[in-house]
């Protein structure tokens, strides 16, 4: 079976006020390519710190993740910067939305960071609302939107560069009505490889 990332006695720790917390320890697993992964856990048992990790947010402590074969501690800034651009949809638990911007100007920013002309960005968009119809609101800004608003711009704008690798942080937040279901379909309808969502629930 081939793997998008393998992760190698993963721990991370945090230290505050001489105070030394473990966020992850040992952890070792294999994702296989081009599957949906759930990881569940309780909060706090470091479920966002992996997820970060993997997504080129935050380093390890110690241990090691191969994506598509490198070690990501070889990487430089410049290869993160690009990793994150290019290859991860990176789905945040509080949605993480620009408020200066639109919904849908939020939804296209990671393609107008690519430099993508006007006419490959309505195009997306318009593929992207085959998923999720969200033209209604397209127009508001966060603050003027619901939390179910917010959340699907977020996992819109994720998906909407075609990334080879989708992280979700507690995607399925229930009070916002979008359940497990919908979000699958979601992420089954872009031509991406690997997703992984984490969840403190059991309806993965």
């Amino acid at each position: 079976m081939q793997y998008d990332i393998v992760v190698k006695s993963l721990s991370k720790s945090y230290q505050s006020k001489g105070i030394i917390k473990n966020a992850l320890s040992n952890v070792t697993l294999n994702i296989p390519q081009g599957k949906i992964f759930c990881i569940m856990g309780s909060s706090g048992s470091g479920k966002s710190t992996l997820l970060k990790i993997l997504g080129g947010i935050e380093k390890p402590t110690s241990g090691t993740v191969y994506i598509n074969g490198t070690n990501m501690a070889d990487y430089k800034q410049q290869d993160y910067d690009r990793y994150r651009q290019m290859t991860v949809g990176y789905v945040f638990q509080d949605f993480n939305l620009l408020e200066g911007l639109t919904l849908k100007e939020n939804i296209i920013l990671p393609l107008t960071l690519q430099k993508l002309n006007e006419v490959e960005i309505q195009r997306k968009y318009t593929d992207i609302l085959r998923c999720v119809d969200i033209r209604y609101c397209e127009n508001n800004y966060p603050e003027q939107s619901s939390g179910g608003e917010q959340q699907r711009a977020a996992i819109c704008r994720a998906i909407i560069k075609t990334p080879k690798l989708i992280l979700a942080d507690e995607p399925c937040v229930g009070q916002f009505g979008i359940g497990y279901q919908a979000v699958g379909n979601f992420f089954g309808c872009n031509d991406f490889r690997t997703s992984i969502y984490v969840s403190r629930f059991f309806q993965c």
